[in-house]
C-alpha cells in the first residue's frame, strides 16, 4: 500500500513522465501488460577523463555536487569548491558525510547548497563560511537522515522512517519503505524493493518492479529504475524491463545530462534514447559510487578517490568537443539548451549531444564567435550567463569553418 502523507492539498498534480523513444526495444505486449523480452547491449567504450591536471589533494572524498561551473567535494577536508580546475573556497569544519546536493532552499526562493553529516542532520554550506544545520528548517530535527535528492521545485530526504518531501511551503512525510530515491522537477521516485512509487503533490503512483532496488530520472525526466539483474524503462503506468545483466548485478543508476549511467559488477554501463550498452571488463571497484554531472560524464567515487567517465571511443573532431566543448555547455549552455522535455522553453534549441552541436556547427561560430545574426550576442545578455575568454576561444577552435 503506498504511504499515506501526514500533509495534504486540495489540488491532485499529476505525475507527468515522458516515455523515451524505444529504439525497438518494446512492443505492443509490453505497453499491454506483458513482460517484454531485454534487449542484447550494444558494447560500450569509456574512458577516464582526466579533471584533476593540478593533481590537487581533496582527502577522502565521500559526496560531491555540481552548481553552475563549480564543482563542490565532501570529504575529509571538509567542502571545497573546485572551478577551472582550481580551490577557490573551502572550509575544514565538518568531515564526515553521507550526500550532497543543490536543493531548492527550505522557504523555496533560492537554491542551497546543502550535504548530510554522519549524524545525518543536513548542513547548508554557505560560500567561505562554516556549515549551519538546518535540519529543523526542513522539519527533519529528530530524524537520522540517509540522503538527498534534488529536483527543480522539491527535495527529497531519505530518513530513518521513510521519505519527507520540502516544497518550500511544507514538508510533507511518507511512511514507505526506501531503498533508493530520486527527483526531477516536482515529482520524487523511489524504490521500495517491489515497486516503484511517484509521489507529486498528493498525487500517488505505485508500478510493480520486482526486487527493485534503483532509481533515477535523466536530464529530460525520463525515468530508469534497476534490481539487481534487471534494468527498467518506466512509463507513467508500467516498467518494462530492457535489460538484463545475467549473472552480473547492477550496483549504481544516476542520471547525467541525456544519459543514465548503470554498474554491472564494475563495468560501466549506459542507458540513452532507449538504447543500452555496456563496456566490457571492469572499469571500477564494484561498491563504487556513481555521481551525474549534467554534461553527461559520470563522476564515480572509489575508495574515497574522485574519478570521472565519458563515453570513449572518440576521435578526432568529437574527441576535440568532448574536451573543449563539452564542459562549456555543461558549465554555461545547458542552462538554456538541455535535453528536450527537460522542462526548458520548447523554442530553444536541444544541444546536449555532440551530434546535436556538428548539425548546427556554422551557426553556432555565427552567434557565438563573431556574435553576428539574431540574437548577435550568444549567450544572450536576458540569460545572466557569459563565456570567458577561454570559453570562447574552445568554441571558435572547435567550430571554425
Amino acid at each position: 500500500m503506498i504511504g499515506v502523507p501526514r500533509t495534504t492539498r486540495a489540488a491532485l498534480l499529476p505525475v507527468v513522465l515522458a516515455l523515451a523513444a524505444s529504439g525497438g526495444c518494446f512492443d505492443k505486449a509490453s505497453e499491454d501488460g506483458a513482460v517484454a523480452t531485454p534487449t542484447t547491449a550494444a558494447p560500450l567504450g569509456v574512458a577516464l577523463v582526466d579533471w584533476n591536471p593540478a593533481k590537487i589533494d581533496l582527502g577522502t572524498v565521500q559526496a560531491i555536487t555540481e552548481r553552475d561551473q563549480s564543482l563542490f567535494v565532501f570529504g575529509s577536508k571538509g567542502v571545497q569548491e573546485l572551478t577551472g580546475g582550481a580551490i577557490v573556497s573551502s572550509d575544514d569544519t565538518v568531515t564526515d558525510w553521507r550526500s550532497a546536493a543543490a536543493a531548492p532552499s527550505a522557504d523555496g526562493l533560492s537554491t542551497w547548497l546543502v550535504g548530510v553529516d554522519a549524524r545525518g542532520h543536513v548542513l547548508r554550506v554557505p560560500t567561505n563560511a562554516a556549515p549551519e544545520d538546518v535540519s529543523v528548517r526542513y522539519g527533519l530535527t529528530t530524524d537520522d537522515v540517509q540522503s538527498v535528492a534534488s529536483g527543480a521545485s522539491r527535495v527529497a530526504f531519505q530518513v530513518g522512517t521513510g521519505l519527507a518531501v520540502s516544497d518550500g511551503a511544507r514538508v510533507t512525510r511518507y511512511a514507505v519503505s526506501a531503498r533508493a530515491i530520486s527527483a526531477n522537477g516536482a515529482v520524487v521516485a523511489l524504490a521500495d524493493g517491489g515497486a516503484i512509487r511517484l509521489f507529486e503533490g498528493d498525487k500517488q503512483t505505485q508500478i510493480a518492479a520486482p526486487g527493485v532496488e534503483l532509481v533515477a530520472f535523466d536530464g529530460a525526466g525520463h525515468l530508469m529504475a534497476a534490481s539487481a539483474h534487471i534494468l527498467y524503462q518506466v512509463s507513467a503506468t508500467w516498467a518494462t524491463p530492457i535489460f538484463d545483466a545475467g549473472a552480473g548485478k547492477i550496483h549504481q543508476l544516476v542520471g547525467a545530462g541525456a544519459n543514465v549511467w548503470f554498474t554491472v559488477d564494475g563495468s560501466l554501463g549506459r542507458w540513452r534514447a532507449g538504447k543500452v550498452a555496456v563496456a566490457t571488463g571492469g572499469t571500477l571497484a564494484a561498491d563504487a559510487k556513481l555521481v551525474g554531472s549534467a554534461s553527461g560524464d559520470t563522476w564515480a567515487i572509489s575508495g574515497g578517490q574522485l574519478l570521472r567517465w565519458n563515453e570513449g571511443g572518440a576521435t578526432g573532431d568529437q574527441a576535440v568537443w568532448n574536451r573543449d566543448v563539452q564542459p562549456v555547455h555543461a558549465a554555461i549552455c545547458s542552462k538554456c539548451h538541455g535535453p528536450a522535455g527537460s522542462g526548458q522553453d520548447s523554442s530553444r534549441i536541444d544541444l546536449s549531444t555532440y551530434d546535436d552541436w556538428v548539425a548546427r556547427k556554422d551557426r553556432v561560430y555565427l552567434r557565438v564567435v563573431t556574435q553576428a545574426g539574431t540574437p548577435s550576442q550568444m549567450p544572450p545578455a536576458s540569460s545572466g550567463s557569459s563565456l570567458s575568454d577561454a570559453q570562447r576561444a574552445a568554441i571558435a577552435a572547435w567550430s571554425k569553418p
